[in-house]
C-alpha cells in the first residue's frame, strides 16, 4: 500500500475522532446537568434529616468536577436554619468552597458573612468580609439590606471606610424602599448606628421611595 494510501485513511480517524470525542463529552456533561438538576429540586422539597444528607451526596457526585454553586449554597443555607454551632461550621466551609467557585456572586458573600457572624468571627476579619462583598457587588438590591443590617449591628466595631460604605448602602435601601422602612432596619443595630444613618438620610441629595404604610419590612 502506498503512502498516499496510508495517509488518508489516518486523517479521517483523526479528523472523526476531533468532532466525535466533543460531542460525546458535552453530550455526557449534559445529561449529567439534568441529572442534577432533578435531584436539585428533590433535594431542595427534603427536611432537614439524613435522607436530605444522603440526597445531597447523590447530587454531589454526578455535579463533581466542577462542583456547582447552586448546591453548595443550598446545602449551606440548610444548615444555617439548624444553627448548631457544628451546623454554622460545616456551613461556613461549604459557602468557601462556592466562593473559590464563583467569588463575584453576592448571595454567597451574603451567607458568608452572616455565619461568620454567628460563629463570633473577630471583627476586624468581619469588617473586611462586607469590604470585600460591598467591593465587588455595591448595588446589588437582593443582598444589600442584609449587608447593611450585619454592619449596622456591628457598627462599634467598623472601621470608619467601612462605616462610610454601609452608610452608602443606607441611601441606595432608602431610594428602593423608603425612609421610613430603612429607619426601622437601622434599629437592629447600635444607637451610634442609628443616629449616623439618620443624619445620612437627613443629608440625601437622592430622593427615598414613598412606601406605602404597609409595606412589609425590609428583611422577612
Amino acid at each position: 500500500m502506498s503512502m498516499k494510501n496510508t495517509t488518508l485513511p489516518t486523517i479521517m480517524i483523526i479528523l472523526t475522532g476531533l468532532f466525535v470525542i466533543p460531542a460525546v463529552f458535552l453530550a455526557s456533561l449534559s445529561m449529567r446537568a439534568d441529572a442534577a438538576s432533578l435531584g436539585l429540586e428533590v433535594f431542595k422539597a427534603q427536611p432537614d434529616n439524613p435522607l436530605a444528607q444522603d440526597r445531597f451526596k447523590d447530587v454531589e457526585a454526578l455535579l463533581a468536577p466542577p462542583r456547582d454553586v447552586r448546591l453548595l449554597e443550598l446545602e449551606s443555607v440548610r444548615l444555617q436554619r439548624m444553627g448548631t454551632p457544628d451546623a454554622l461550621q460545616k456551613a461556613a466551609i461549604l459557602t468557601k468552597e462556592a466562593i473559590a467557585i464563583a467569588p463575584a456572586r453576592p448571595t454567597l458573600r451574603m451567607h458568608d458573612a452572616f455565619v461568620l457572624a454567628q460563629l463570633g468571627t473577630p471583627d476586624l476579619v468581619f469588617a473586611e468580609k462586607l469590604q470585600v462583598w460591598h467591593e465587588l457587588a455595591p448595588h446589588d438590591g437582593s443582598t444589600q439590606p442584609w449587608r447593611l443590617a450585619l454592619g449596622l449591628n456591628k457598627w462599634d466595631a467598623m472601621s470608619p471606610s467601612v462605616r462610610t460604605l454601609l452608610l452608602d448602602d443606607a441611601e441606595d435601601v432608602c431610594v428602593r424602599s423608603g425612609k421610613k422602612r430603612t429607619l426601622e432596619l437601622a434599629q437592629i443595630g447600635t444607637p451610634s448606628a442609628q443616629m449616623a444613618l439618620g443624619l445620612r438620610l437627613g443629608r440625601m441629595t437622592r430622593e427615598c421611595a414613598r412606601a406605602p404604610a404597609d409595606a412589609p419590612p425590609i428583611l422577612q
